[in-house]
């Protein structure tokens, strides 16, 4: 799988990636925050940058709205990029690497901790009701008595394995997933399915040092899941 093969955008209703790399508490990096901000501001990577800064973190968003599509975050143990605003997956990709880079040569000694990549999203599918994807969906559960003495309302699923998690369901009017991840006036909330998955790498014994280098693993992982799971449920 390539970096571009992904979901058509027109299959989209709403998307959100986040990626977040932790590493060994630096009290260091609290010192050149503010040259940070300069960098990243100067950089452009952020349109339209808007700043706040804390006593030892820094957060920098693409505008001044309560609901802001994109938000950068650092401090002394982690740095997260979240954004809703996605022209494509290698532009994201992109916008992460050259911020951890400007972090990189602004500080030293990042001994990184964990790597983590999330996606957020709803989809198109066939059907164009709530009522009939929940139907649909709740067909793909092979024990049918699970629901038989009671009015299902959701069906979501959640399922753990090693190094990452995916939650699926379908999304319901007021549904409560889309308000918490995507609460802006811009949403899609046309009827769909949801898909969240979250995947990570730490260090371990069998890999005692993770690098930029393993970004892209973590991201493609995120990226294969994110994908097998609207293959397979884009038919509903």
């Amino acid at each position: 799988m390539s970096i571009l093969d992904s979901i058509k955008s027109d299959h989209i209703l709403n998307r959100r990636m986040i990626f977040e790399v932790r590493y060994h508490p630096n009290p260091s990096i609290i010192d050149m925050l503010g040259g940070l901000i300069n960098k990243i501001i100067a950089s452009k990577l952020i349109s339209n940058a808007h700043w706040e800064m804390g006593l030892s973190d820094i957060k920098i968003t693409d505008g001044a709205s309560i609901f802001p599509p994109t938000v950068f975050t650092v401090d002394h143990q982690r740095f997260n990029f979240n954004t809703s605003t996605i022209q494509t997956n290698d532009s994201f990709f992109n916008a992460v690497t050259k911020l951890y880079e400007e972090i990189t040569n602004t500080s030293f000694n990042i001994e990184i901790l964990r790597i983590g990549c999330r996606i957020q999203g709803s989809y198109k599918c066939n059907s164009k009701t709530h009522e009939s994807i929940l139907k649909k969906f709740s067909g793909l559960y092979p024990a049918q008595f699970l629901f038989e003495d009671f009015p299902v309302k959701d069906t979501s699923l959640t399922l753990h394995y090693q190094n990452g998690f995916y939650v699926i369901g379908p999304v319901m009017e007021n549904d409560t997933f889309m308000g918490a991840n995507f609460p802006g006036p811009d949403t899609n909330l046309n009827p769909g399915f949801a898909i969240d998955t979250d995947n990570y790498m730490v260090r371990s014994k069998e890999k005692p040092t993770l690098k930029i280098a393993h970004f892209k693993d973590v991201y493609m992982a995120t990226l294969a899941v994110e994908k097998r799971l609207f293959d397979n449920l884009k038919d509903l």
